[in-house]
């Protein structure tokens, strides 16, 4: 947990160093407040080991205008969860848990006039949650697990947005999402040491809707819908807000 918080630290650090370097670079940064909350219809079951899939992140956004055509994003949050749960061969376990988001993106403007415009979209994110103090209790014993999941998705999306009005656009995009999930446990029984390895990857569809508030101060609003096929098929949709640090 302490390696967790020094990490955030340094990573703030970083944000002001990129905040003051943007004024002397050539490029326009902006900084914007981002949260997103993704839940799953149900446990995500890799190799008879459940995990709640579910975690919601408040962090910072940085985006880039590079040109015309092209613009780079990059975001980090941080969450907690105070009732995470997860399973090992029957054995439910709960406990709180520190979730963290960290993402690279590109987007690539194909095509553009007054009222619509197209583009391509790349996506890259790293969603881990980790905690230490899982409780669980099994053939009369009480047991405690340092549980650790880290869930790294690689999507490519095309991408459509029509102008409602001066104040108001909307838009949907649908790609391929790319996805890998590693996960740990370790069971502390008396003073044996019992540890558990997962891993899953695959690829399924994702699908976004989103609006976007031409305000002063920017706002947009997305729904997205992934899907995950391991031991059990499982979707997920994640609410995403993002607003504007200053006026634009």
């Amino acid at each position: 947990m302490v390696r967790k918080v020094k990490f955030i630290v340094v990573v703030a650090l970083n944000f002001l160093f990129l905040l003051n370097v943007s004024y002397v670079c050539a490029f326009d940064f902006k900084l914007d407040f981002e949260t997103q909350y993704e839940n799953a219809s149900d446990k995500l079951v890799i190799d008879n080991v459940q995990s709640t899939y579910s975690l919601g992140t408040l962090g910072v956004k940085l985006s880039s205008e590079v040109n015309k055509k092209f613009k780079l994003t990059g975001t980090y949050g941080i969450g907690y969860h105070p009732n995470f749960k997860t399973g090992i061969s029957g054995t439910h376990f709960n406990g709180p848990v520190l979730g963290s988001l960290m993402s690279i993106g590109a987007e690539y403007l194909l095509q553009k006039n007054n009222q619509h415009s197209i583009g391509l979209d790349y996506y890259y994110s790293e969603r881990e949650v980790e905690g230490d103090n899982f409780r669980g209790f099994r053939n009369g014993q009480n047991l405690t697990v340092h549980s650790k999941a880290k869930m790294n998705l690689n999507e490519i999306a095309l991408k459509y947005v029509t102008k409602v009005s001066q104040l108001v656009e909307i838009g949907g995009s649908i790609g391929t999402s790319f996805w890998n999930f590693n996960g740990s446990g370790v069971v502390f029984v008396d003073n044996v040491q019992l540890t558990k390895l997962v891993t899953k990857s695959n690829s399924s569809p994702v699908v976004s809707v989103f609006t976007i508030l031409n305000a002063a101060r920017p706002m947009t609003f997305s729904l997205t819908r992934r899907s995950y096929s391991a031991d059990e098929f499982v979707e997920s949709y994640e609410l995403k807000a993002n607003f504007a640090f200053s006026k634009r």
